[in-house]
């Protein structure tokens, strides 16, 4: 890509753009063809993603999360990015807080917690530029995902001129056609079912749930800020106002994206003084994992195993599973 977003995307500033460019009277459909267009394909930015959520009623909790940083990627080579990661909220009785971060050299790993920086092993690395790699070829591309997102909005309105980080945009509200939205989303649900169980206790949402989702939803608003000069996108907020109609419980989710210095070169270096990620993990960890699914290699020094690098025909296999057991297959062959 996942609480009132469009106000905490802080980084932000919002006001009338100086200067008579025109942008304020083109067609909003216009704008964001060319947002979303393969000519205004963003390879980098310093991002700042916001997300909240607060539910009330019969039960009442708060959540936010936020993730910011540099991140330079395409062309088919493994990003770069230097991202850290917030979250915390409230709800049953309980509190929660968490501060991490993850950064990619291009050819190193490393994910930071409590104050420090840990290194992915050599090995840990090389399997998973293989497999980003290996999954890249398969991908449509920008465009396809956000030709999806386009054909959802309704009500367009251009909103005028309004700068975003120093750059003069074209602001464009509207509203999300739920129906479309869900539509659009079904057939990826029904083939993310063929996987089976994402993680122990979770599940991908079925057909009748997604149904329920048109229920639930009140409302849902967007705005696209793309650049007046060469219609990049530069931000996007939305709100989703959810009512359940068996209950008085409500609950608001505002998302905020902004982009800063869109497609300029950007620095990301490796953290200093990082530590073995084993030191984070431990021996039962993330190489009790890796082993667990048969990749582990051998051990170093009598310490614990290190992840092995995949082999040709697992790469092969992983880019034409279709099923849990094809993954399972491929990751024990």
């Amino acid at each position: 890509m996942i609480a009132t977003l469009a106000a905490c995307g802080g980084s932000s500033d919002s006001g009338t753009g100086g200067g008579d460019t025109g942008a304020s009277s083109e067609n909003p459909q216009t704008v964001l063809n060319q947002a979303f267009s393969a000519d205004a394909a963003i390879k980098s930015a310093d991002i700042d993603l916001s997300l909240d959520f607060a539910a009330k009623g019969s039960s009442e909790a708060n959540f936010s999360a936020s993730l910011t940083g540099p991140v330079e990627g395409g062309g088919g080579d493994v990003p770069k990015f230097d991202l850290t990661a917030k979250a915390d909220g409230s709800g049953s009785g309980q509190n929660f807080n968490f501060e991490g971060g993850a950064t990619s050299t291009g050819d190193a790993f490393y994910v930071s917690y409590g104050g420090n920086s840990y290194e992915l092993d050599a090995a840990t690395a090389s399997y998973i530029k293989q497999a980003f790699q290996a999954s890249s070829k398969q991908q449509t591309g920008q465009t396809g995902s956000l030709q999806a997102f386009k054909n959802v909005l309704t009500n367009l309105k251009n909103e005028g001129t309004t700068d975003v980080e120093g750059t003069e945009t074209v602001e464009v509200s509207g509203d999300v056609d739920v129906k479309k939205l869900v539509d659009a989303i079904r057939p990826l649900a029904e083939q993310a079912q063929s996987l089976g169980t994402v993680a122990p206790g979770t599940s991908i949402p079925s057909p009748a749930e997604l149904d329920q989702v048109t229920q639930l939803i009140k409302s849902a608003t967007f705005d696209v800020y793309a650049g007046a000069d060469d219609h990049v996108l530069r931000k996007l907020t939305a709100t989703i106002d959810l009512d359940d109609p068996a209950s008085s419980d409500t609950a608001t989710i505002e998302f905020d994206l902004t982009l800063d210095k869109v497609n300029e070169s950007l620095d990301v270096s490796a953290p200093d003084n990082a530590k073995p990620l084993s030191d984070l993990v431990g021996p039962g960890g993330l190489s009790g994992i890796l082993g667990g699914a048969g990749l582990s290699g051998g051990s170093a020094g009598g310490s614990g195993g290190t992840a092995a690098a995949p082999t040709q025909e697992q790469l092969q296999c992983l880019q034409t599973a279709k099923t849990a057991a094809d993954l399972s297959n491929c990751i024990g062959q």
